[in-house]
């Protein structure tokens, strides 16, 4: 069966997504990578799934091993297999191989398609394979530090590495290894992390649950990086939590980098709040969520200004005090949610929203499903 066929023969898109919808770790086994792939990414799903639908468009998750998942129902008109194969689109999403893991697969109105609606539609679904792609990566690679790098004179030129405490890469994703590949060698797990950046002054120690924003230096030609590091998964060794929590640690960051203010070497203010002052602070938010937190109370807490203290905490974590504070309340609204019998009310006001109404929108924006949803998923 084609994957326009697929679409057309689905009656209900919302049912079979939420027939593989994630369901942890355990059951990972008994499904296909093309579903265990199709699980964890609803967020980016849902994602363009908004601007497919405004489009008119059909959408099918293709694996090599023929399963077809669509997450759009067929536009009108696309039964017919010639004009299917004529109009549709399709974006690879690889692995850490060449081969790839999955194929996206998007067929517009035969009506409405024109050489305009796929140059639109191109960027916004190789966008969403990398984002997919990256999720995959941080899933597999949930025990250890994940790097994604840009390189600045080439914003396209992005890589993703795993990395464990020792600072040698146990793994890499396909545009990592391709680069090593250009470079006249081969990727071998294990080796150094210096084989890829001069890392002398890097430390991957004092980092818990916030990400590290910093700039390497090229280890082969000397030119500059911009990086993010992102810390194990804090819950992996507590089963409790940890399938609650691996979606959302697994967010992929690659679109941040270009948002991140890195450091210099030689001012101080520059380089971020000092460790110590760091784990104070993000303490205190996780102590203090019930509340009403915000730049001028968190500032006071270290007695610095308010605006030395944003551009420090941003350098320092990768994102606004605002953007982690909302990112501790929503994790903690998961663990409420999965873990006790509170209504969405209670939720909302112990994780520190406003009201339910908030919650629920806050919670749908980041998830891609509703707190209840999510409840009724965990359990």
């Amino acid at each position: 069966m084609s994957a326009s066929q697929s679409i057309a023969s689905a009656t209900s898109p919302t049912a079979t997504a939420r027939a593989v919808s994630f369901a942890g770790l355990r059951s990972a086994e008994s499904r296909s990578t093309t579903e265990q792939l199709f699980s964890c990414s609803q967020e980016e799903i849902a994602r363009v799934a908004q601007i497919l639908r405004g489009l008119h468009c059909g959408a099918v998750m293709c694996g090599p091993d023929g399963t077809a998942l669509p997450f759009i129902a067929a536009p009108c008109g696309a039964g017919d297999p010639s004009l299917a194969r004529r109009t549709c689109l399709e974006v690879p999403i690889y692995g850490s191989e060449d081969a790839p893991l999955a194929i996206l697969e998007v067929t517009p109105n035969d009506a409405d398609y024109s050489s305009t609606l796929d140059t639109m539609l191109r960027p916004i679904m190789q966008a969403t394979a990398r984002a997919i792609a990256e999720r995959w990566f941080r899933i597999g690679h949930r025990c250890q530090w994940i790097l994604v790098a840009q390189r600045e004179s080439r914003p396209d030129n992005a890589i993703i590495l795993a990395i464990d405490d020792r600072r040698r890469v146990v793994g890499a994703d396909r545009h990592a290894r391709q680069l090593v590949a250009a470079r006249g060698s081969h990727f071998a797990p294990d080796c150094a992390l210096s084989e890829f950046f001069e890392v002398g002054a890097l430390s991957l120690r004092g980092y818990v649950g916030c990400d590290i924003a910093t700039r390497l230096v090229d280890a082969a030609d000397a030119t500059v990086w911009s990086a993010l590091i992102t810390p194990p998964n804090p819950y992996v060794a507590r089963p409790v939590y940890a399938e609650q929590h691996l979606l959302f640690h697994a967010r992929p960051r690659m679109d941040a980098i270009t948002c991140v203010s890195c450091s210099s070497q030689g001012d101080a203010e520059t380089r971020g709040l000092p460790p110590r002052m760091l784990q104070r602070i993000r303490d205190y938010i996780d102590n203090h969520l019930d509340h009403r937190l915000n730049v001028d109370e968190l500032a006071t807490q270290l007695g610095i200004s308010p605006s030395h203290f944003a551009r420090s905490f941003g350098r320092s974590v990768g994102t606004t005090p605002h953007d982690y504070v909302m990112r501790r309340r929503l994790l903690r609204a998961q663990e409420l949610l999965a873990q006790s019998d509170l209504s969405l009310v209670e939720i909302a006001l112990r994780a520190g929203f406003a009201d339910q109404s908030h919650f629920s929108r806050r919670f749908h924006q980041f998830m891609g499903l509703p707190p209840k949803a999510f409840r009724d998923r965990c359990r």
